[in-house]
């Protein structure tokens, strides 16, 4: 490995030699789980994740949206489910359920889930790794993994076998005419017995491609076959970006003197999005002021690495009344004022 990603460096110093410039690498700075951040994507139809390889164009604009969610992160430090789930530092909230992962600088390990109503909980005494950083095209992670799974008040032992590969990258094409000209593409193979009555296999393979301008990804293939006995069945899912989320974070990134602040919904009823981007490393303040001009709240003060940032604000903390409010926003010596409407 550490002769490929000396030619890859290599290549990058020689103009017109080939496409390994382009490759995208994940990092931990800009591409791992972060607290305060909310990942907006669409679930759509299933399309062919395409072979893996260099150099890939992967048209997958078949990805009609059916419905819109979002998937919201935070600490899992100071929760309820805090205790279930010691070895956590990071909660991922998605589609009513939770997910519980160990986050540092290396890697990303997951350590289980909690279903909406409650009734599943997945724990792992052996984690899985989702995410070593960093992780570029060709890189490869392979591990077992072991654990229970509650389902209501019965427990059943889980092992099974990961592995996680960047198989490809190339150009990825989304609907609306959404293209990307360099992504990266991470194949997830999980497969494990679940001895629940009778034994079932359980595999599940994920595509997710990622860009150097987005901590999230684009888009997101995954297929469940299920084997029990003489049967098996197959379940698939997808999600992808559209281009209005797409287009917020591209302005994110543009102008110079001006705190890049944006926020949405406008008008808003419970809660607001606030996306900002952080060019080096430097102090963030974002304040909440009211019609008059009196400080309402400061939502953030800390100093930021660089990278996009996107902060939830739940509103009925605060009981503000409807009206007009101010969001005043100072990143280094970059200062922005926005305004939003409460219902």
């Amino acid at each position: 490995m550490a002769m490929r990603k000396i030619i890859t460096s290599l290549a990058m110093l020689i103009p017109g030699i080939g496409i390994l410039a382009q490759e995208v690498v994940l990092t931990h700075t800009a591409h791992a789980f972060s607290a305060e951040r909310v990942n907006e994507m669409w679930l759509s139809d299933y399309v062919d994740p395409g072979e893996g390889g260099a150099d890939r164009v992967w048209d997958l604009s078949g990805m009609q949206n059916k419905q819109a969610f979002q998937g919201v992160t935070g600490s899992s430090f100071g929760t309820d489910t805090e205790n279930d789930f010691p070895e956590s530092n990071i909660v991922f909230k998605e589609l009513g359920n939770n997910y519980f992962f160990s986050l540092d600088e290396r890697f990303m390990k997951g350590y289980g889930m909690i279903s909406g109503s409650g009734n599943t909980v997945i724990h792992y005494d052996r984690p899985y790794v989702k995410m070593e950083y960093p992780f570029a095209y060709g890189d490869r992670i392979a591990r077992d993994y072991s654990g229970k799974i509650r389902i209501s008040s019965v427990e059943y032992p889980v092992e099974g076998t990961y592995e996680v590969e960047a198989d490809g990258y190339g150009r990825l094409i989304l609907p609306d005419g959404v293209q990307h000209a360099h992504t990266l593409r991470v194949k997830t193979t999980q497969s494990y017995t679940m001895h629940y009555d009778l034994p079932s296999q359980v595999e599940i393979v994920t595509y997710r491609w990622y860009s150097d301008r987005e901590r999230y990804p684009l888009a997101v293939l995954l297929t469940t076959t299920t084997t029990t006995g003489d049967n098996t069945t197959l379940s698939h899912k997808a999600a992808y970006k559209d281009a209005s989320q797409l287009e917020r974070q591209s302005e994110m990134l543009s102008g110079p003197d001006q705190a890049e602040v944006t926020i949405y919904p406008n008008p808003a009823e419970e809660h607001l999005i606030i996306d900002y981007s952080v060019d080096v490393e430097t102090d963030v303040i974002i304040e909440l002021y009211d019609n008059s001009g009196k400080k309402v709240s400061t939502l953030v003060n800390r100093r930021m690495e660089p990278g996009i940032y996107t902060y939830l604000y739940h509103m009925e903390g605060l009981s503000l009344s409807k009206g007009t409010y101010f969001i005043r926003s100072v990143v280094g010596t970059r200062t922005a004022t926005n305004s939003f409407v409460k219902l």
